[in-house]
């Protein structure tokens, strides 16, 4: 399943230990899901505030549902998951972020 998409899956995998990652993966490749009005895909840019409270541009696929709180996100960045509240679609420049992330 990994060879499927960016590398970034393999991040989500690592970090999400077991089901989170899992799950993340498979419902952001496959179309998508919503969050407070927001579709996530895994093609998307999106803007996503950590609990440190910087906010940074991630990919979809980067982003997963969160089975235990389904009013947060699981975001898998710099090889760890964040739990995160707010999420929006980023503009043109955050897609040159994500590209950079993606590499």
């Amino acid at each position: 399943g990994a060879a499927a998409g960016p590398s970034i899956d393999i991040d989500i995998y690592t970090g999400g230990a077991g089901a989170g990652g899992a799950g993340g993966a498979g419902a952001g490749g496959a179309g998508g899901f919503m969050f407070n009005g927001i579709l996530i895909s895994s093609g998307g840019a999106y803007s996503v505030t950590l609990p440190s409270g910087a906010t940074i541009i991630v990919s979809g696929a980067a982003i997963s549902p969160n089975p235990s709180n389904p009013g947060s996100v699981l975001v898998s960045y710099g090889g760890s998951v964040h739990v995160v509240f707010v999420v929006s679609v980023a503009g043109g420049a955050g897609l040159h972020l994500v590209h950079l992330v993606l590499d």
